[in-house]
């Protein structure tokens, strides 16, 4: 939802480095770069270690800073505002309507559920693109 260029903003802090070795702190701070972080880290996510004291605090609110000075706006904002999307034709718009999908395929096994099967697609109905406004896009094209 706020687009890889986002990451760029994010500081992931390890803790806890004085509570073990540091051969071991080392083990998990690369377990967790090399599984679960793998791919935050290669849009632009930095981590840092937090040795719990000022002077490491004082690290991880000069990245934060340092990551505000930089123009990274919402993929969704992009969207809406360069781009001319409305809200069903955005990232954001289509991941909810796949959720909202999603949803209405679990209520329709269980069919005691039928109102808010009845709300769902109602919902889904109105995330559709109206027809006049892909003929106004298309037209822009040319």
């Amino acid at each position: 939802m706020c687009g890889q260029a986002a990451l760029r903003k994010v500081v992931i802090g390890t803790t806890q480095w004085k509570k073990v070795s540091l051969e071991d702190g080392l083990n998990r701070e690369e377990e967790l770069i090399d599984t679960h972080w793998r791919v935050m880290l290669g849009g632009g996510c930095r981590t840092k270690r937090f040795e719990d004291d000022q002077s490491s605090a004082l690290g991880f609110i000069q990245l934060l800073v340092d990551g505000l000075m930089k123009d990274v706006f919402l993929l969704l904002q992009k969207e809406l505002v360069d781009d001319k999307k409305i809200l069903q034709e955005t990232m954001a718009g289509k991941q909810l309507l796949s959720a909202l999908k999603d949803v209405l395929e679990n209520e329709k096994k269980y069919p005691d559920k039928s109102e808010k099967a009845k709300e769902v697609i109602s919902q889904i109905k109105e995330l559709k693109v109206p027809l006049s406004h892909k003929v106004r896009r298309f037209l822009r094209i040319l």
